[in-house]
């Protein structure tokens, strides 16, 4: 149904795309670098799934892979399979601590090691990123003849072409050889010579570090979907649609188990009738009153149970129900099908309607994540130059393409507005990127293409504006401000002023868990538990930046006495019994009752600040500056002035107005 499954529409890219990573570690006798591989490897992320399998052993735990040891299965690392890494890692002769787990070395098939991890790869979702990385410091493992001869190499050639999965829509990967070994010179690399070359063209680049790459090919993200944008009669080109940033899902949920018992606990849903023998919820009489009482069955008695009640027959699934919606106090009944009808507008795509000034767009009303567009050419040939002439001539004029979009046939049907972005800061010069965004890796998070802007319908646009008026600071205008105003709040605001970039930030809740995990899995405090957006002023060095500008823009400004004024506002008085040397007293006793302060001075205190309220709001009835006050103040003038408390349902206007009629007639 469309309306259902629209809530997660931006996070079911997450969902459909989860990560599988093989590590293949090269585990011949001439690898020395264990703990390096060890480190890179199991340093995980709770979003990937990871397997870690060693080679060139003479033991063999998968007849699927021989001669390899299979050091961690894919998927969720158990407490035992974490002890036994953490155990690898505290050895201090690492060396022999893998020849006793791999029983010696030999010669492995490194194209059957990869065939294996393709059919572990086929077993999860067919919406998978996949991908591969072989650990090495040998330039040959395939021999020192012609590779061209080698069948041993067109063999791990044409594995690697399945894992990376070229030609196919739903299912891509990724294949990386990091290389440990000394890499050749410019003089003597030969491309057609370097086995580990033709596998992957990026094995001897040094620009960025192995845990960086390793970063980068697992976190790419797969399209959330492929579909076609339709300019006219005849004239279209496919694009893949991604979601660049989207609220981080929670923890996963693991299984749960009984706590008495600590055995599993499965959960079936179904729909059962709720009168009759076959219900599975029966009522009672308590105190009078009669509950519902729902029954807990065990999943050794559950079959048994519910065919004793009538069996399955009495399930009714999702199709077989109707929905029932009350129009104009009229109920009107249809089935499933029907329903999901209505939300049904033609095929998927993208639908060009027509054109529009970016700046006459309100971005700030996109009313879903934003997306991002790419050209998809494995379908439709020339989709990336007509993509690319789109881009560069909205670009130039600044306008934006208003669509109709819907990238699945079963999700609510959109108003978008594909607004063109192109990065035209220039490379080298003082306003590089680099020097604009603290030096941080940008190029994970802004591409050059059409950004998605979810548009609202007229029926989803609040109409707020005479509320926003009426709550503004002076009877809805705002103060004229001068030239000293914006040159004091300028200097406060330069000094304040810092760089932003989405790497800069953790959530400090998933941080917390996952801390709190890996503490409770390794028993070391690995992650930091702490809070990522403290403001500038608890560190001490940053507050001392900007003492100055901060103590001009208080008193320039007067903040404090605003603040005192503030204070000093009255209260709305409690009736609470006093207690004086643990002696009850209540307010008719309060007269005979000097020490407290809350008692004979403090209500001497209260009637004079009371009467110098009154004073101030009759000054701003004469100065006609009613509305400066907010609705719990001019409630408790009403009360004070008026002896009356006016209904909650009254809004600031019509309080204003009872407070000018008294005032008038007084």
């Amino acid at each position: 149904m469309a309306d259902d499954n629209d809530d997660t529409e931006g996070f079911r890219g997450g969902q459909a795309n989860k990560k599988y990573t093989f590590f293949v570690i090269d585990g011949s006798e001439s690898i020395w670098f264990f703990r390096e591989l060890l480190n890179v490897c199991c340093l995980r992320s709770l979003n990937n799934h990871v397997g870690v399998v060693v080679t060139n052993t003479k033991k063999t735990t998968d007849k699927a892979a021989e001669n390899s040891v299979v050091l961690l299965p894919i998927g969720v690392p158990s407490q035992d399979e974490v002890n036994e890494i953490k155990a690898l890692l505290d050895d201090e002769n690492i060396k022999d601590a893998f020849e006793s787990i791999s029983g010696g070395f030999y010669n492995s098939d490194l194209a059957q090691i990869l065939n294996y991890c393709k059919r572990e790869f086929a077993s999860f979702s067919n919406t998978r990123h996949q991908s591969v990385f072989y650990f090495t410091n040998d330039r040959q493992p395939f021999g020192s003849g012609a590779l061209e001869d080698s069948n041993y190499f067109k063999k791990t050639l044409s594995a690697v072409k399945k894992i990376v999965g070229r030609g196919q829509r739903k299912t891509l990967g990724e294949f990386s050889v990091v290389f440990f070994g000394e890499k050749p010179e410019e003089g003597e690399f030969q491309p057609e010579k370097e086995p580990l070359y033709l596998l992957d063209t990026e094995v001897f680049d040094t620009d960025i570090t192995p845990a960086k790459r390793i970063r980068q090919k697992t976190t790419a993200l797969r399209s959330l979907a492929n579909i076609g944008v339709h300019l006219g009669p005849g004239v279209s080109f496919d694009v893949g649609v991604y979601i660049l940033a989207a609220e981080a899902p929670a923890l996963p949920h693991t299984k749960k188990y009984l706590k008495k018992t600590e055995q599993p606990l499965l959960k079936r849903v179904g729909y059962v009738p709720v009168s009759g023998e076959s219900s599975a919820a029966k009522t009672a009489t308590v105190g009078g009153v009669q509950k519902e009482i729902k029954e807990e069955v065990d999943e050794d008695d559950f079959g048994a149970t519910f065919l004793g009640r009538g069996g399955f027959s009495d399930w009714k699934s999702k199709n077989e129900l109707k929905r029932m919606l009350e129009i104009g106090g009229e109920k009107v009944m249809m089935s499933q099908k029907q329903y999901d009808s209505m939300g049904r507008f033609g095929e998927k795509g993208i639908t060009l309607l027509g054109f529009r000034p970016i700046d006459s767009i309100d971005v700030e009303l996109c009313v879903a994540a934003p997306k991002f567009l790419r050209p998809n050419e494995e379908s439709t040939l020339g989709s990336t130059r007509l993509y690319r002439a789109l881009l560069d001539r909205c670009h130039e004029r600044q306008q934006a393409m208003i669509c109709r979009y819907q990238s699945r046939s079963n999700e609510r049907l959109r108003l978008v507005a594909l607004i063109p972005w192109k990065n035209t800061t220039p490379k080298d010069g003082p306003e590089s990127t680099a020097s604009q965004r603290a030096g941080a890796d940008v190029s994970d998070f802004i591409h050059d293409g059409f950004h998605v802007f979810v548009l609202p319908y007229k029926e989803e646009v609040r109409d707020d504006v005479e509320r926003i008026r009426s709550g503004g600071p002076l009877d809805g205008k705002w103060p004229e401000v001068c030239d000293t105003d914006v040159h004091v709040a300028r200097a406060f605001v330069k000094k304040l002023t810092m760089s932003y970039n989405p790497s800069f930030y953790e959530n400090p809740r998933l941080l917390s868990q996952k801390a709190a995990l890996v503490e409770r899995a390794t028993g070391d405090v690995i992650l930091e538990r702490k809070d990522t957006l403290v403001p500038y002023h608890a560190y001490p060095e940053r507050m001392e930046r900007v003492k100055e500008e901060v103590k001009e823009f208080v008193d320039y400004f007067c903040l404090e006495d605003a603040l005192h004024a503030l204070e000093a506002k009255p209260k709305t008085p409690r009736r609470r019994n006093a207690k004086v040397e643990g002696v009850d007293i209540k307010e008719e006793d309060e007269e005979d009752v000097s020490p407290p302060k809350r008692v004979r001075h403090g209500a001497v205190k209260k009637e004079e600040a009371s009467s110098e309220a009154d004073d101030e709001v009759r000054k701003l009835f004469e100065r006609g500056n009613l509305s400066s006050l907010t609705v719990a103040e001019l409630r408790a003038a009403i009360s004070s002035h008026c002896a009356c408390v006016p209904k909650s349902t009254l809004r600031k206007a019509q309080l204003v107005e009872m407070l000018e009629q008294f005032f008038n007639a007084n």
